[in-house]
């Protein structure tokens, strides 16, 4: 039969492995648990890196929008007004020299070549920015 030092040693070593194999399942757990908290923690920093380059786009898309708009609108506001300016003195030297066929032929066509000008402008300064996309 089996002498009690026997039987504590087989004792001894029962709970050892027992308690070997429980803390071998606890690293286990543990380094899963970690696992999946580093998996949440770069899927988190993919989703703000994500949103940060959504938030960029934006920000360009609309800082292009905005100088669109002010070129557009420079374009016509002040060419447009010189255009408008150079076409009412050109009417008015028409009418002081209207006796003078050479000079009324070459501000007729100064005229002619002024709306084509201002008909251009208002096209691209339309382009740049359509009636339908405005802000």
């Amino acid at each position: 039969m089996a002498t009690p030092e026997k039987i504590d040693i087989f004792y001894f070593l029962f709970i050892g492995t027992i308690a070997i194999f429980i803390l071998t399942g606890g690293v286990v757990v543990f380094f899963m648990t970690y696992q999946r908290r580093l998996f949440a923690q770069q899927l988190k920093l993919q989703e703000a890196n994500q949103q940060h380059q959504e938030n960029l786009l934006q920000a360009t898309i609309e800082n292009i929008e905005k100088e669109r708009q002010r070129i557009a609108k420079d374009l016509h506001d002040e060419a447009g007004n010189l255009l408008s300016t150079i076409k009412f003195k050109l009417n008015q030297a028409a009418g002081e020299y209207m006796e003078h066929t050479d000079y009324k032929a070459i501000i007729i066509h100064c005229k002619s070549l002024t709306d084509d000008c201002a008909k251009s402008l208002k096209r691209i300064s339309y382009n740049i920015i359509p009636p339908g996309l405005e802000l």
